[in-house]
């Protein structure tokens, strides 16, 4: 899933935004961009509160596609 998808879903929060993804195989921080693939494995940082964080993160970890 890219960027633009997982902020264009209605499961998404809105009021929640990403900040930087870490790609552990590449060791690279890039800052993301709409089109920008996020990876199993990736490290998202993102800001938000406590229960927006929560929403995404259950998201983001979904088995399921929403």
């Amino acid at each position: 899933m890219n960027i633009k998808e997982a902020v264009g879903s209605r499961h998404f929060p809105p009021q929640c935004v990403f900040i930087a993804i870490y790609n552990l195989e590449t060791e690279e921080l890039s800052i993301p961009r709409g089109n920008q693939t996020v990876n199993e494995g990736d490290e998202l940082f993102l800001v938000a509160t406590t229960e927006n964080i929560k929403k995404a993160a259950d998201f983001l970890t979904a088995k399921h596609k929403h």
